[in-house]
């Protein structure tokens, strides 16, 4: 790995957030090593983010090295190692016909979860001191296949493995929220038992507690109707969210902005999402 970027300050704190100029990571002082806002660009003190022009929701790689030293990360393999990452929205064109911008905000905390840079997902836990998990993506999943482990099919469609399981992610802007349940610590995602993940098109990141919905969800991760359903009782509330056997032949309705209508359980192929076809009587 050759990197681009030197920057000579311990670790980063915080990002201050603002839209005009551009964001750029920087060195503020001797005593107070953060990420800021600012146009100055002199010296080693600040260095631009750049990246697709006019893209939102970049992933930006960082590794924290000896002493001082934070080097960008731009290439990724099996040996890489990635202490942070921030996402950031980027503006327009620079320079004409180049398609790069500037970055004109970020992020203000790094990124807790996985995203992915086209070959490899890079799944971080957010703790000081805690290098992210940088892994090549699979091109399919398997019953071996670990649960969360993040994958890219050869039309480029990201998904999710749960075993056998694959749970695409949304493509463009649109965002979906899943649960699963696991009796085991899931590395990806730092946690165990009922597990709720915000998809993006290319990142699954832990959802937040708001995105929890009255109603029922598919446990991906469950073996036909044993543990298929997480039952939701009160909107906001991870404690109030149960696991529970799914019923041979039996349907249940979906959370509120689900993408599907209903929910069908059967013994052979346990519990799945569903949409229903229109028709119209008379």
């Amino acid at each position: 790995m050759t990197p681009k970027l030197l920057l000579n300050f311990r670790y980063v704190k915080k990002l201050i957030l603002e839209r005009d100029g551009e964001v750029n990571y920087c060195a503020k002082s001797a005593g107070n090593h953060e990420i800021y806002k600012t146009t100055k660009t002199g010296g080693n003190e600040c260095s631009k983010i750049t990246g697709p022009a006019e893209e939102n929701d970049i992933f930006k790689y960082f590794l924290q090295g000896d002493g001082d030293t934070v080097t960008k990360v731009t290439t990724f393999n099996s040996e890489t190692k990635v202490s942070y990452v921030y996402k950031c929205n980027i503006g327009a064109e620079t320079v004409a016909s180049s398609g790069i911008g500037s970055a004109i905000s970020c992020s203000q905390n790094p990124v807790k979860g996985c995203s992915s840079n086209l070959s490899h997902s890079i799944c971080c836990s957010g703790l000081k001191g805690e290098d992210c998990i940088v892994e090549s993506l699979v091109s399919g999943c398997s019953t071996t296949t670990e649960e969360g482990k993040m994958g890219k099919t050869s039309d480029g469609v990201y998904f999710i493995c749960f075993g056998s399981t694959r749970v695409d992610l949304p493509t463009g802007t649109a965002k979906e929220t899943i649960a699963y349940y696991t009796t085991k610590y899931n590395r990806f995602h730092n946690r165990y038992g009922i597990i709720f993940l915000s998809l993006k098109k290319n990142s699954v990141s832990l959802a937040p507690d708001s995105d929890i919905e009255v109603g029922y969800y598919v446990n991906p991760n469950a073996d036909k109707l044993k543990n298929a359903l997480i039952y939701c009782k009160t909107a906001n509330t991870l404690d109030e969210c149960q696991i529970m056997d799914g019923i041979d032949g039996a349907y249940f309705t979906t959370v509120t902005g689900s993408p599907y209508d209903i929910i069908k359980c059967d013994k052979n192929n346990g519990c799945k999402y569903h949409k229903l076809d229109q028709v119209t009587c008379g």
